[in-house]
């Protein structure tokens, strides 16, 4: 990841992130670390090997891990074969990965929505590195997939290094891989799972101990923090385990090693901000829809909402998409208003969740029955006993972050993604529970929700009452998050041609990454919000998307308004781009905007 992150802003300075100069560098940073494992005698890793034979004394480990296996492989194809279709990656996670795809460098956007600009970039980047290579979206979600591996790895080697044995250590990890939002972010573009994983490795190098392993200490919560702004709420729990288990010597080694990675990794996006916008975070349109009131009450009632959302049944509730993929674009516009999610539906945060979505689901029933309950035993014990445990403090990373997260924000149906860091950093305390009575029990409960979970998937279906994901059109996979949508995505597939020149005028939540297309061809510019036409006339621009419900009408252009949603394509009106807006217009429920033509 680290090397990702440089090369880009290496690049980027002259404008040359091309897969063949990627390719380039990635070859020579090969060649130097061969040059250097050659120079220092070929050492081979010092790993202790699998002991097949324990195996068969271990048969619960055994059967939990061929169903994670197998999961794992699911979650990879689907992550493979699916469009991606998460609201903030329709947003700005994907949106400014194009945008830098084809401006062949890490830069600033100008943009609809400021989030493209101000937010850390570091996962995004790594999206970028695979679409430069597949100049599609094609392998976007691997990033996250990929932490979630290195996670099992890391809650691994830490249970190993505060006392577990191998077999519960292993236990843990497994259980890891079986909670809900970990299934269900594995296979999308956001940054959860890529920031716990940074954090979690964090700690485990923390209890390492070498030089070499604090300096990575500090290097991967810099990389944390330059790819979520809620990774600093981790910051006080590995300063508290650094804090018991490090000398002072040992301390300020990973300082420095922290303060140097910050400004090579991370530092960049914040200093633009403050140069930019005059605050670390960005401009308020950024941070200050969930922000926290800041009063007792307020936030002793978000810390309750968080913990009450423990109490989790994703994928036990399952909605059926009905996308019928094979209706023309007019009887879908006709019919479309039915297919649009009922506030009563929604998810709130005093409603039980039985959802399988990323953006509401919390960690399955194992969140409440052992996450919980083993974090806050340990950390009794260490109150009961008078002395600080690495295993306490550990425990401690749910309470503290829980009360950070209150502190900052408001409750919400979505911050739940942001738990994945304290229960990544509290899932090593999960290898207590092989030795308890109930360990069937729990990898019953662990196998049923991760099937549950997958194949209940409301994002990604896989063919239950609908067609699957993979069978899908791409402007239907993405029409899966907002159903309101499907007309507008249809008929933008269909009418813009691949590599048209699109100009646009959207809202700051809106979704401009599916005007890309499939294989990112689609070039976007976006307008200024006062006559965008004129403006679209002066640029050359032949086709334009505004989602103002009330566009201005131009007599130069002609517009319809897709059913359902606010969008509307506009061409002028003398041009064969007009001519095909009309007579879709005529087939479909799409509101004609202009029929007039002349200067």
């Amino acid at each position: 990841m680290t090397e990702v992150v440089v090369l880009a802003e290496l690049l980027s300075v002259f404008d040359a992130m091309y897969g063949w100069t990627l390719l380039v560098c990635e070859i020579a940073i090969a060649l130097v670390a061969l040059a250097w494992w050659w120079r220092r005698g070929r050492p081979r890793p010092s790993a202790t090997p699998i002991q097949w034979a324990a195996l068969r004394h271990h048969r619960l480990i055994l059967v939990l891990g061929i169903a994670v296996a197998a999961a794992l492989c699911f979650e990879l194809a689907l992550a493979v074969a699916s469009t991606p279709n998460n609201w903030d990656s329709m947003t700005y996670h994907l949106s400014r990965a194009a945008a830098w795809y084809q401006d062949h460098a890490v830069t600033h956007l100008q943009t609809h929505t400021a989030r493209q600009n101000a937010f850390p970039p570091n996962a995004e980047i790594l999206a970028l590195f695979t679409m430069v290579f597949a100049h599609s979206d094609r392998f976007v979600a691997l990033p996250q997939f990929v932490s979630e591996l290195a996670l099992l790895v890391a809650i691994f080697g830490i249970a190993r290094r505060v006392g577990f044995r191998r077999s519960e250590a292993a236990f843990a990890a497994l259980l890891f891989a079986t909670l809900s939002e970990v299934v269900l972010q594995s296979t999308t573009t956001q940054n959860d799972l890529i920031v716990t994983a940074c954090v979690v490795a964090a700690a485990y190098f923390l209890l390492g101990g070498t030089r070499s392993e604090l300096i990575l200490a500090g290097l991967a919560f810099a990389l944390a923090a330059g790819t979520k702004p809620t990774a600093a709420f981790g910051g006080p729990i590995l300063i508290v385990l650094a804090a018991v288990v490090l000398r002072r010597n040992q301390l300020a080694i990973v300082a420095a090693a922290a303060g140097v990675a910050f400004v090579i990794v991370a530092s960049p996006v914040y200093v633009a901000n403050i140069r930019d916008y005059g605050n670390l975070l960005g401009p308020p349109s950024t941070h200050v829809a969930y922000q926290s009131k800041l009063t007792p009450g307020a936030v002793a009632a978000t810390f309750g909402k968080i913990v009450y959302r423990f109490i989790d049944l994703s994928g036990l509730q399952y909605r059926s998409h009905i996308l019928q993929t094979s209706q023309p674009v007019s009887e879908v516009a006709v019919h479309l208003h039915t297919d649009v999610v009922p506030k009563s539906q929604q998810a709130s945060v005093f409603r039980l969740n039985g959802s399988a979505n990323e953006d509401v689901s919390y960690f399955g029933p194992l969140g409440f029955l052992l996450v919980i309950p083993l974090a806050l035993g340990y950390l009794v014990a260490s109150v009961r006993s008078r002395t600080i445990s690495t295993k306490a403090v550990l425990g401690i990373a749910l309470p503290l972050y829980i009360a950070e997260l209150a502190l900052t924000y408001s409750a919400n149906p979505f911050i739940g993604r942001f738990m994945l860091v304290p229960v990544g950093l509290a899932a090593p305390l999960l290898a207590r529970s092989y030795s308890m009575a109930g360990r069937n029990i729990a990898a019953g409960i662990a196998v049923l929700f991760l099937v549950l979970a997958l194949v209940h998937n409301e994002q990604k279906p896989v063919g239950l009452g609908s067609q699957p994901v993979w069978a899908m059109s791409r402007p239907d996979v993405q029409a899966l998050a907002r159903p309101d949508m499907m007309t507008a995505l249809r008929s933008i597939d269909k009418l813009v041609p691949k590599r048209a020149t699109v100009g646009y005028v959207l809202g700051e939540d809106a979704w401009d990454y599916p005007l890309y297309g499939g294989r990112l061809e689609r070039h976007l510019i976006s307008l200024p919000a006062a006559k965008p036409l004129d403006s679209a006339t002066r640029l050359g621009i032949r086709w334009v998307v505004t989602d103002n419900p009330r566009p201005r009408v131009s007599r130069r252009w002609v517009g319809i308004r897709f059913g359902g949603s606010d969008w509307s394509l506009w061409a002028p009106s003398d041009s064969r781009e007009a001519a095909q807006l009309v007579d879709l217009e005529s087939r479909s429920s799409a509101d004609p905007l202009s029929r007039r033509s002349g200067a």
